[in-house]
């Protein structure tokens, strides 16, 4: 739904609103009725939203391949392991409801 989507883009539902017009506009995605809730709409990506995904993800593959290959491996792992404590940092300080 497009609610579940903005929650999980970070993003306003009203700008989402919008974009998700423009996709359906160009074929990448339709929206549906929810037959269990009149006001909510069901997204699917269509074959040809699904194709640009697909390379899109893989441009930005291909850019982190590039990126990563131009840092010596002794820095990536020194990031690596800064991230690893940043990361352990911050799932100690998740507050759970």
């Amino acid at each position: 739904t497009p609610s579940f989507i903005a929650e999980v883009a970070m993003v306003s539902p009203s700008g989402l609103t919008h974009r998700l017009t423009q996709l359906e506009r160009s074929g990448h995605i339709t929206r549906i009725a929810d037959d269990s809730d009149r006001r909510s709409s069901l997204v699917s990506i269509t074959k040809t939203g699904a194709a640009v995904a697909d390379q899109i993800i893989e441009q930005i593959a291909e850019q982190s391949a590039r990126m990563y290959n131009a840092i010596p491996a002794k820095d990536l792992e020194k990031f690596s392991n800064v991230v690893s404590l940043v990361s352990a940092q911050l799932d100690s300080e998740v507050v759970t409801s």
